[in-house]
């Protein structure tokens, strides 16, 4: 967490799904038995990102170094982004972080995930 200015709440981010385990097209079949992740097909990556005193102004997800910027959350207030089948790769190992930003310029972030994807 970094603080500046006079927001003196820590901005917090979770990284709810995927978790360690196997997902088959969104759906978490194995769950956190593996060490690892993996995903066969599309998953939704969802998010819980809090500010107390200034809200959120946006969250991103980082996948292998590229930003996918989520704006506003949906109904169940969570953050999410639809990661969709790489047509070009088969089987890729992808690294996944997750950076949440408050309205006074504070950020956390998530550590860094490896991801086994398929498809």
């Amino acid at each position: 967490d970094v603080t500046t200015g006079t927001d003196t709440t820590n901005t917090k981010v979770e990284l709810l799904k995927p978790v360690k385990a196997l997902y088959i097209n969104d759906e978490e079949v194995l769950p956190r038995l593996l060490r690892l992740t993996f995903i066969i097909g599309d998953i939704t990556i969802e998010v819980n990102a809090t500010d107390e005193e200034s809200g959120i102004e946006k969250v991103v997800v980082i996948i292998d170094g590229n930003e996918h910027t989520i704006d506003e959350p949906n109904e169940d207030k969570l953050y999410t982004y639809t990661w969709k089948r790489d047509r070009l790769r088969f089987f890729h190992i992808h690294t996944l972080k997750v950076q949440a930003f408050d309205n006074a310029g504070n950020e956390a972030s998530t550590n860094l995930m490896l991801v086994k994807k398929i498809l």
